[in-house]
């Protein structure tokens, strides 16, 4: 029943382009890319920014069926027996508790989507799609994770504006039956000019939200300063245990098998939303250099003291700057091939579209390269994306997704090979 229900809500274009959450080819780095970008892009011009990141309240226990049934309705045009299908699979569902063999009676459940059901996080993307249409906010939603988003050159306005547009917010989720968490939802102030500075609140009717200088949101860890020391100080705890592990292990496994365990465990930590934090300074990145290297030496039986390129491309791994450049040029590779949400569309553009003289990069699927005015506007995607796209070869460009990362991989280890 599912999988028709998707296919139906992507063909009609339901869902908000600025909902991440359980659709197909989108994921949680698309989103903390969407915001990082949008950030750094006002960085650049030196415009406070104010991101608050909403805390929901049991979201998917607290969904309301007649609200629900009533947009299904009115704002997605389901009707006859589609509705009454959503009708008979919501309705007359009941509960009971057991505490110490002692069972409660039975309750008819009137709200929230059904637990373990693939159809229920469809159902509650459908029921939270009108939220970026309530107020100004940059709003990204991924399922109930909420971050809101809003700019001004004046940093007092943008309070003004900030109390404004957050009550309207909380006006649409209390007319939608939600509640946030007051004590749970943060907000951090992005300003790059030091002098425009002064007391900054937030509040929520008579909640006083709290500020804080980095937070946890889809499994990224953001700071207000955007150099990820608290995510890559995270990630050095994680793979310094691992490090020790992987010594401990190495004397019962192959190669190939401790490779399978790395990529495992440390290669999908490093992966995750690198093209964001991989922009981060040498300086904040070394020590977890250090112990990727030193985990890649261990695997290889290699000294600790040697030279890591030559143990990279004996294992036919990558080094951390490589991951990064690699996960850059696999997202212009989707953004090229047309599988990308189109909020991405504002950050890159084809050279065709730019001119229309025929120059080299016009007729070989460049896109233009964006001027910045800072280095915040350096270490973004929106910058480092076309360059890192210029160098790759044509003959790649055009190929399906796993065939291009595969043969663009290949072609960054070769590169180190002939550089030792």
């Amino acid at each position: 029943m599912t999988r028709p229900h998707h296919c139906y809500v992507e063909c009609k274009s339901m869902l908000s382009k600025h909902q991440y959450g359980f659709r197909a080819k989108v994921s949680t780095e698309f989103a903390i890319y969407d915001i990082v970008d949008c950030i750094l892009e006002n960085l650049d011009q030196k415009i406070p920014t104010c991101a608050v990141f909403l805390d929901l309240s049991k979201a998917f226990d607290t969904v309301n069926h007649s609200v629900l049934l009533w947009k299904l309705e009115h704002y997605y045009s389901i009707r006859g027996l589609p509705l009454q299908l959503f009708k008979n699979y919501l309705h007359r569902r009941e509960q009971y508790i057991v505490v110490n063999k002692c069972r409660s009676q039975t309750q008819q459940i009137n709200c929230g989507l059904p637990q373990g059901s693939i159809l229920s996080p469809l159902l509650f993307s459908l029921y939270v799609n009108d939220l970026p249409k309530v107020s100004n906010f940059k709003t990204t939603l991924f399922a109930d994770d909420t971050c809101l988003i809003l700019a001004n050159k004046n940093i007092d306005i943008l309070e003004k504006m900030v109390d404004q547009q957050i009550n309207k917010v909380d006006s649409w989720m209390r007319h939608n039956k939600l509640s946030q968490y007051y004590s749970k939802t943060v907000y951090m102030i992005y300003n790059s000019d030091k002098k425009q500075s002064s007391p900054f609140r937030v509040q929520i009717v008579s909640h006083l939200i709290n500020r804080v200088n980095s937070t946890k949101y889809l499994g990224m860890h953001l700071d207000n300063k955007i150099n990820w020391d608290t995510h890559i100080s995270k990630l050095e705890s994680k793979l310094s245990c691992y490090s020790g592990i992987f010594y401990r292990i190495r004397e019962y496994l192959n190669t190939n098998e401790l490779k399978m365990i790395y990529f495992s465990l440390v290669y999908s930590h490093l992966q995750h939303a690198i093209g964001a934090w991989g922009s981060a300074t040498k300086t904040s990145l070394h020590r977890l250099n250090t112990i990727h290297n030193k985990i890649n030496k261990t695997i290889s039986w290699s000294s600790f003291r040697c030279h890591v390129t030559p143990v990279y491309s004996q294992l036919n791994l990558l080094k951390l700057e490589d991951i990064h450049q690699l996960e850059i040029a696999k997202l212009m590779h989707n953004f090229h091939s047309n599988r990308m949400p189109n909020t991405f569309d504002r950050l890159f553009t084809a050279v065709n579209c730019v001119h229309t003289i025929e120059t080299r990069s016009s007729t070989s699927g460049q896109y233009f390269c964006h001027p910045v005015c800072s280095q915040y506007g350096k270490i973004s995607i929106k910058f480092k994306g076309p360059r890192i796209w210029q160098q790759i070869d044509s003959s790649l460009k055009e190929l399906p997704a796993i065939i291009f990362k595969k043969r663009h991989k290949n072609s960054i280890i070769e590169s180190c090979k002939n550089h030792e």
